[in-house]
């Protein structure tokens, strides 16, 4: 995929331009006000696990709910709906045959508590309760289709 960026080429002094952002591959380089286009080449999935799907890259770190896995262990998300290598897309019916993801538990805590407050007016009912979900952060390792 080429995409031209013409406000690059408003830039005096720009020579090249290396970025680098969730397991994407950027490149641009402009010599002399002129530039050659911007390449992006990016392999992702869409995994489910805890009745959410979430889209995955190499080296990203999300929060799912709570796996019953211990820390520095290995899990694999074998419900993949989608994966893309850059070049072609596999969309599941309803999941990838053959596809994983693996990951490495990185720690397990509990998220900012919600507060539940229960009101009913001129009837002195107040009730506050509070709810802290689990989760469990995970790095994504591989993608394996």
């Amino acid at each position: 995929m080429m995409i031209q960026f013409e406000f690059l080429t408003k830039l005096p002094y720009l020579i090249i331009i290396i970025l680098c952002y969730a397991g994407a591959s950027f490149f641009c380089a402009c010599v002399q006000d002129e530039c050659i286009g911007l390449e992006v080449f990016s392999v992702y999935a869409v995994v489910e696990t805890g009745g959410k799907q979430y889209r995955v890259e190499v080296g990203q770190t999300i929060d799912v709910e709570k796996l019953p896995a211990a820390e520095g262990q290995t899990v694999h998300l074998d419900r993949v709906l989608l994966v893309s290598d850059g070049e072609k897309v596999q969309v599941g019916q309803p999941t990838v045959k053959g596809a994983s993801v693996s990951a490495t538990v990185l720690a397990h805590g509990l998220r900012r508590k919600a507060i539940i407050f229960r009101f009913r007016p001129k009837q002195r009912y107040r009730v506050k309760k509070g709810h802290r979900q689990p989760y469990t952060r995970l790095r994504i390792d591989a993608i394996n289709v």
